[in-house]
């Protein structure tokens, strides 16, 4: 009862924070003249305290180291990290600066800080409300192992160890590939990979899922998610970190919620130093760069924020950019790489860079994507809500319902890593994986039940 009632206090404090926002920006957009430094300065911390709200409420209502809490850091690195740069006079946010250098100007600055700071506000809202929800239901059974789990999971191992191998391998023919003809190679033309390395890299995923839906030992979970950290840090040497460091982000989600670890924070800041560093590194070294501490979280709140360019891009060009890209979000086009077909009717990261610059999105540049400007794309302020809302209540609700089943949990950690990447990627996760994944996940469930049934009937006999 208690937590219903703490739950409803914070639903209204939500909704009062976005009438008294809603009538502020709407006060700016009718008296322009009245926003100035000191106005941008007020709303850089005005998004910067609606995130902090919306991270208070996720340790009220759950604990501090969980899925919401650390979207909501991946949706402060991507496409708010830039807003306290802004604060503090380190950093124009309202400068872009990929792909394209431009500003934004008067009422387009505005808009931007009226999609941030209401993004936030309605997956916050939904989030709240997905926990009302799931308070009201009585409290979850979880799903227990047997014997039939230990077996299982002897041999979702020796697949993930047989395409760890293949996945590794394959990811120094990548390093390579890089090393001989650069970063952006990689989108011009396409890599060659042994036959025997072909789908390597999804099966090693899809076998770690299955791995951690029996429920491993500490030790043993800790021995099989290194190798899987190993393959995302080579594939980081290539100078893909943001992968890295998602990969990083599930591997502990589920070691301190699964296990009902104790926060340490001592490690917690040794990692999140250790990504800083690193992914400052391979930057650096990408780009042919020697590398250089002096400005380390400047340079990383910088650079990881990129993803506000597509938002400001689509504001600049909103009249333009109308009929290009604003269906990108149902868009499942298949092609590898920047091509033509890609550039006209692919994702928003596609068909955005291409808009801008045909000549060098064909080269292999590219602005980047974010679920959050594929909602604006839209140009539709309910669906705006709505999206909003419905992400904040399906990341609640994944969470919170996990383990009351092997299906729960598998659909759960199969999006887990799409929810943290969302903010540099798109709203919705690959249907072709996302379905192909599950299946796996189906298979495992109706071996699990069926050899179950098995073994009860001859105990029975």
């Amino acid at each position: 009862m208690k937590n219903k009632i703490k739950i409803i206090n914070l639903i209204k404090i939500n909704f009062i924070l976005i009438c008294l926002l809603f009538i502020e920006f709407f006060y700016l957009y009718n008296n322009e003249n009245s926003y100035n430094l000191f106005f941008r300065k007020f709303l850089d911390f005005q998004f910067l305290s609606i995130l902090g709200f919306s991270l208070l409420c996720g340790t009220i209502l759950i604990s501090f180291f969980q899925p919401y809490n650390i979207f909501l850091g991946t949706f402060f690195i991507f496409l708010g990290g830039r807003f306290l740069l802004d604060l503090f006079n380190l950093r124009d946010v309202m400068s872009m600066d990929r792909f394209i250098n431009f500003s934004l100007k008067g009422i387009e600055q505005i808009e931007l800080f009226k999609v941030i700071i209401f993004a936030i506000l309605f997956i916050n809202l939904g989030f709240l409300v997905g926990n009302f929800l799931c308070s009201r239901t009585m409290k979850i059974k979880e799903y227990k192992i047997s014997n039939i789990d230990f077996v299982l999971r002897k041999i979702y191992i020796v697949f993930f160890e047989i395409f760890f191998f293949l996945s590794s391998y394959k990811k120094i023919i990548l390093y390579n590939f890089i090393e001989k003809k650069g970063y952006l190679a990689l989108y011009r033309e396409k890599i060659t990979y042994p036959f025997f390395t072909k789908g390597s890299g999804t099966f090693s995923e899809i076998s770690y899922i299955l791995f951690l839906l029996t429920k491993p030992s500490k030790k043993i979970f800790l021995i099989i998610s290194f190798q899987y950290l190993f393959i995302g840090f080579l594939e980081a040497l290539s100078g893909s970190r943001g992968r890295f460091i998602i990969r990083i982000l599930v591997v502990i989600t589920y070691y301190f919620t699964e296990y009902e670890k104790k926060i340490n924070y001592l490690l917690i800041s040794g990692i999140t130093m250790f990504v800083i560093t690193f992914s400052q590194y391979i930057n650096q070294f990408r780009s042919g760069l020697s590398f250089n501490l002096n400005k380390l979280f400047f340079s990383f709140f910088n650079q990881q924020g990129v993803s506000i360019n597509v938002l400001g891009t689509i504001i600049k060009f909103k009249n333009e950019l109308k009929d290009v890209i604003q269906f990108s979000i149902l868009s499942f086009t298949t092609e590898e790489g920047n091509t033509i077909l890609n550039g006209q009717s692919g994702v928003l990261s596609h068909s955005l860079s291409y808009f801008l610059s045909p000549q060098r999105y064909l080269n292999g540049e590219g602005i980047g994507g974010s679920f959050l400007g594929e909602v604006i794309a839209l140009d539709s302020k309910i669906i705006f809500i709505i999206l909003m809302f419905m992400l904040g209540f399906i990341i609640g609700i994944l969470f919170l319902n996990r383990k009351k089943s092997e299906l729960n949990m598998g659909g759960y950690l199969i999006i887990l890593p799409h929810i943290y990447y969302m903010s540099r990627d798109s709203y919705f996760p690959n249907i072709k994986y996302l379905s192909f994944y599950f299946l796996f996940i189906i298979i495992h469930y109706l071996i699990h039940k069926k050899l179950e049934n098995k073994f009860e009937k001859r105990s029975f006999n």
